[in-house]
């Protein structure tokens, strides 16, 4: 949690419970998020499985009403997913954004290669921008060791370790 009390100041051990908790809060949100979105994803497809293509409806099943019903349910669905999806995304540039300019000690590589020291100077869903010694480097986040990918909260290795625990 290195990263975290260099985003506070660098502060004592009340500063460190904060930043702890507040990244708590964050992954549980994330979490709380994908959930919604997976579950829509899931009634959607239900949905979707329920209407009856036309060479195999029956007279009861043609019904322009009850299809009609079932078209504007699963474009509800499909909305309110659309708007689960804008608001993660609503909340990722942020959180992104919010790392820029930070340093970060010990990031470590999948490799096992440690950087002493490393100043964020951007993050996008795909790789993590760095200056080491004043000179930009990419690091994609499977290259990035676990531990370093949790600290920088990383969607997919968040998710995994809270679905996992």
């Amino acid at each position: 949690m290195l990263f975290l009390v260099g985003c506070f100041g660098g502060g004592g051990d009340g500063e460190l419970a904060v930043a702890e908790k507040e990244l708590e809060e964050l992954r549980a949100e994330v979490k709380a998020l994908e959930d919604e979105r997976n579950e829509l994803r899931k009634e959607r497809s239900d949905k979707k499985a329920k209407i009856p293509k036309s060479s195999e409806k029956s007279e009861k099943e043609s019904s322009s009403d009850s299809m009609k019903e079932a078209e504007e349910y699963v474009a509800l669905l499909e909305d309110h997913l659309a708007k689960t999806e804008q608001h993660i995304e609503q909340w990722r540039e942020p959180m992104w954004k919010s790392f820029e300019g930070l340093p970060f000690k010990g990031l470590t590589l999948a490799d096992g290669e440690v950087i002493p020291l490393v100043i964020i100077s951007k993050v996008t869903g795909e790789s993590l921008g760095v200056l080491v010694d004043g000179a930009p480097r990419e690091i994609k986040w499977a290259d990035l060791a676990q531990k370093s990918r949790l600290t920088l909260m990383h969607e997919d290795t968040v998710l995994a370790e809270i679905t996992n625990n």
